[in-house]
C-alpha cells in the first residue's frame, strides 16, 4: 500500500520538481511598451494598433535614433522600405488637405483657427524634402512575424509620449518610477489626462480614406463649432460649449424653421423624416464630416438616467454613420441633497423655476422641487462620465490643430532646452490630439 501511495505521487513530485515557479511579474516595469519579433529584434516604444486573425497586423512607433542602433540590420531595411513609399504617403495627405478645404464654408463670425491650420498643413507639405526625417518611425508588421506584444497601462504610454515630446534621453529603457520622477524633475505635471499628442513626432503615413474621414471628422468636431447636437425623443437641439451664446442672444441668428419642424413633430404634424437626417444634412452642405449627438433615456419612473454621446462621420460614399458611442448613467436616488442644492443655486435653473411659477402654476411642491433637482444631478453626472470618455477618445483620434511643427524636429531625440518656470503648467500648453485613428498615439 505504501510503494502504491508512493508510485502514484511520484509523478506530481516529479512535475513539482522540474517545473519552473511561475515568474514574478515586475512591479515597476519599464513605460515602454515592447513588441518582440521571431527573429529576435525588439522593438521599444508605443503600440499604435493592434488587430488580430490571419491578416492581423501590430503598428508600433520606436524612436528613430533609437531603432538605428539597436536593430541596424532591420531599422536599415526598414528604413528603405518607408523612403520608397513616404513620397505617396506626403502626396495623398496634401491632397485630403485641399479637398477639406475646399469642402469648408467659412462664413462670417465663424473661428478660422481650423481652416488656418489646414492652409499651414498644405504649405508646409509642400515644402517638405525627399526623405522622411521625422524623430519617430512607424513599423507595420504582421502578426505572424511577432513573438510576443507587452503592453502597459495608458498612464505608463502617457508617460512616455511626454518623454518623447521633451526629447529625454532613451526613456524607453527606464523604470515608470524613474521614467515619472524625471518628467516631474522638469516641471511636468504627470497624473493629468493630457493626451500628450505624438503626432508632430510621426511621419506621414498612407491610410483608408475611411480612416482618414475619422479623423477628419474628430478634428473638427474638436474644433468647430456648431455639430454638437443634443437628442430627446423628436427634438434636436444645439449642445452649446460652454460661454457659446443661445441661438438668438446678442443678436445670434435664429434658426426659425428648425424650430418649427420640431414644434410640428412635437403635435404630430411632422413629414415623418428624422430631424438628425435634417440637421446632418445641413452640416453637409456646409462642408462638415463630424457631428456630436448626445442623447438622454430616463426610466419612467425616473429611478436610472442614462447618457449616450455618438459621433457620426460622414462616410466618403456619403451617408452618415455612428462610430463610436460612449455611455454614462446614474440614479436620481444617488444624488446628495447638497448637489442638489448647489444645483438650485445655478442662474440658469433658478431662471427656470421663477418662469415656471411666473406662468401662473403657482409655487413648485419642495418635494417635486427636490426630485426635479436631483434628477438634474443624476443627469449632470452622467453626462460627465459620458462626455469624459468620449473627449479621451476625440483627443486621441484627432489632428493635432494648434501645435507647432517646428520642435517636432527636435524633440524625441534631442533633450529639451531648459523651461520658463512660468510655462511648465501643463493647463497652459496648446491643444493636443492624436494624428491617427490608432491607440495611444
Amino acid at each position: 500500500m505504501a510503494f502504491t501511495s508512493i508510485s502514484i505521487g511520484l509523478p506530481f513530485i516529479l512535475i513539482g520538481f522540474f517545473t519552473a515557479p511561475p515568474k514574478k511579474r515586475d512591479a515597476d516595469p519599464p513605460a515602454a511598451e515592447t513588441v518582440t519579433l521571431k527573429d529576435g529584434t525588439v522593438l521599444r516604444g508605443l503600440i499604435l494598433d493592434s488587430t488580430t486573425g490571419p491578416r492581423g497586423k501590430i503598428t508600433v512607433a520606436v524612436r528613430r535614433s533609437s531603432i538605428a542602433k539597436t536593430a541596424p540590420v532591420w531599422a536599415k531595411r526598414r528604413f528603405d522600405q518607408e523612403r520608397a513609399s513616404w513620397r505617396d504617403a506626403v502626396r495623398e495627405r496634401a491632397g485630403r488637405l485641399k479637398s477639406w478645404r475646399a469642402e469648408r464654408r467659412d462664413g462670417p463670425g465663424v473661428d478660422r483657427r481650423l481652416s488656418s491650420w489646414i492652409d499651414d498643413q498644405i504649405a508646409s507639405l509642400a515644402r517638405t524634402e525627399n526623405q522622411p526625417d521625422s524623430p519617430l518611425f512607424v513599423a507595420v508588421i504582421d502578426r505572424r512575424d511577432v513573438r510576443s506584444a507587452d503592453r502597459r497601462t495608458a498612464d505608463q504610454t502617457r508617460l512616455i509620449r511626454k518623454a518623447w515630446l521633451l526629447g529625454i534621453a532613451d526613456p524607453e529603457t527606464m523604470k515608470t518610477s524613474e521614467l515619472k520622477g524625471t518628467l516631474e524633475a522638469r516641471g511636468v505635471v504627470t497624473d493629468t489626462r493630457d493626451p500628450a499628442s505624438i503626432a508632430d513626432l510621426l511621419p506621414p503615413i498612407q491610410e483608408p480614406e475611411d480612416r482618414w474621414m475619422i479623423r477628419r471628422a474628430a478634428t473638427e468636431v474638436k474644433f468647430d463649432e456648431g455639430n454638437r447636437f443634443i437628442r430627446q425623443g423628436p427634438m434636436i437641439i444645439p449642445d452649446l460649449k460652454p460661454g457659446q451664446a443661445l441661438p438668438g442672444a446678442n443678436g445670434q441668428p435664429v434658426d426659425l424653421k428648425a424650430g418649427l419642424d420640431v414644434l410640428k413633430s412635437l403635435l404630430g404634424g411632422g413629414d415623418g423624416v428624422d430631424p438628425l437626417v435634417t440637421t446632418l444634412k445641413g452640416l453637409a452642405d456646409q462642408g462638415r464630416a463630424g457631428a456630436i449627438v448626445t442623447e438622454l433615456d430616463m426610466a419612467a419612473d425616473l429611478s436610472r438616467i442614462e447618457v449616450r454621446t455618438t459621433m457620426f462621420v460622414r462616410s466618403p460614399e456619403g451617408p452618415w454613420v455612428p462610430i463610436m458611442t460612449k455611455s454614462g448613467g446614474g440614479r436620481p436616488e444617488d444624488a446628495a441633497d447638497q448637489n442638489a442644492q448647489d444645483l438650485a443655486a445655478d442662474p440658469t435653473v433658478k431662471q427656470t423655476f421663477d418662469l415656471i411659477e411666473s406662468l401662473g402654476f403657482g409655487q413648485i411642491d419642495p418635494g417635486l422641487k427636490n426630485r426635479a433637482l436631483k434628477v438634474g444631478v443624476a443627469t449632470r453626472a452622467a453626462l460627465g462620465q459620458s462626455r469624459v470618455a468620449f473627449n479621451d477618445e476625440l483627443d486621441r483620434i484627432a489632428l493635432p490643430v494648434g501645435r507647432s511643427s517646428a520642435p517636432a524636429n527636435q524633440a524625441a531625440d534631442k533633450p529639451a532646452a531648459a523651461e520658463n518656470p512660468a510655462e511648465k503648467k501643463e493647463g497652459a500648453a496648446p491643444d493636443r490630439a492624436g494624428s491617427n485613428v490608432q491607440k495611444d498615439n
